[in-house]
């Protein structure tokens, strides 16, 4: 390899073919191998056939610094005078004939943005003569995506995520997956699937649903991509739901133009916790069929947000906020007491004037302990015939 051979981006594989000739004229002897992945806050040793010379009850992994998996395997070559290893995973202590050569792949997955630098030391006999040089080869690990997350939040809890992916890369790539891991607290929609029922199966054996990018499944450079995701509390209406902020994490799989597997993990994806009202009003059941100056009723939900404060609600009509669409009956209702987290069902009359869309207003919700009201804006719409 060059002493710097380019760049690598974050979530693919360092895999390197390393090959150690004697271009001397005379054997070497008890030749060891030690292969060291640097980065700017770890060091990673990928091969080690020194250390399982000394002590052949170590393999491989005891021996590999941090906890990802790494492997080194021996190639099989005529060529090389090499003893069986000891131990999986380590190219052996090997005796190499002037032009003979012991070779050997290393893998790493990549996890880290900046520069690496591979160390690749070697030791061998000459003669009676321990010797020993060391090469460097220097890389810098690049991201290939952009993450961008939009978030909106509504009254019942439900969540609609919006996530923008771009190629930073100068090679086109093709997204193989594209899977979000939600919070605990929440159940996952992909907005992004099909109404075919037709499943595929990916290199990993996982079953995936097919979506609106199947038929353009390459991601140009610099080109963007969005996602869509709904989120629903697995339990209606829980205050913890709705005050977290953190939403989940996205699994990205993709393949480089060479087929080669790259992988990502999001960290979790958070959002600003939308104010919480400490009650609301729902219509529940609209009739089927509204007709001008015909009463209709509609059935509503009066519900205490707040987690510890029972409240004490009444509603009241102010119709000179009304439009089109005036209550009947009873103008003033007295709720009582809602107890934290619970509901009071009741109905309200109305009459309307003229056919057409109308937004049904002119309510007016009192809490008698704090002696705050808040207005009803819109408490829903309706078509009249």
């Amino acid at each position: 390899m060059p002493s710097a051979f380019g760049n690598i981006h974050l979530g693919e594989s360092f895999i390197s073919y390393l090959c150690v000739n004697n271009e001397s004229p005379t054997p070497v002897h008890d030749l060891a191998i030690k292969a060291e992945l640097q980065t700017a806050s770890q060091r990673f040793t990928l091969a080690d056939s020194q250390a399982n010379y000394n002590n052949p009850a170590l393999d491989s992994s005891a021996k590999t610094q941090n906890t990802q998996p790494v492997t080194s395997t021996m190639l099989p070559t005529k060529t090389a005078g090499a003893s069986p290893p000891t131990s999986p995973g380590t190219p052996p202590r090997v005796s190499l004939l002037p032009t003979q050569s012991a070779e050997f792949i290393i893998h790493h997955d990549i996890k880290e943005l900046g520069l690496h630098i591979l160390v690749c030391s070697v030791h061998y006999t000459a003669a009676t003569e321990r010797r020993y040089f060391r090469k460097f080869f220097k890389f810098h690990v690049l991201n290939p995506l952009a993450v961008k997350t939009k978030v909106n939040s509504l009254l019942n809890g439900r969540v609609f995520l919006e996530a923008q992916i771009q190629n930073l890369s100068t090679a086109p790539m093709c997204l193989e997956r594209m899977k979000f891991d939600p919070n605990d607290l929440f159940d996952s929609t992909d907005l992004n699937t099909t109404n075919s029922t037709i499943p595929t199966t990916i290199n990993d054996n996982t079953t995936t649903i097919p979506t609106v990018f199947d038929h353009a499944p390459y991601l140009s450079p610099q080109d963007t991509r969005q996602y869509l995701y709904m989120l629903s509390p697995k339990t209606p209406n829980d205050p913890l739901a709705q005050t977290t902020s953190t939403l989940g994490k996205l699994d990205i799989m993709w393949r480089t133009s060479m087929a080669q597997i790259g992988r990502l993990q999001t960290s979790q994806l958070s959002r600003k916790v939308p104010p919480i009202e400490p009650y609301d009003i729902n219509v529940i059941k609209l009739p089927p069929l509204i007709v001008a100056e015909h009463p209709f009723t509609l059935q509503c939900r009066l519900r205490n947000n707040l987690p510890a404060e029972t409240l004490c609600l009444s509603l009241a009509a102010v119709k000179a906020k009304m439009g089109d669409v005036l209550i009947c009956g009873i103008t003033e209702l007295i709720l009582g007491d809602v107890a934290p987290l619970h509901s009071v069902d009741f109905e309200l009359h109305f009459f309307p004037l003229l056919a057409g869309l109308h937004n049904v207003t002119g309510l007016r919700i009192n809490e008698a302990h704090s002696g705050i009201g808040r207005d009803v804006d819109s408490l829903t719409q309706v078509l009249v015939s």
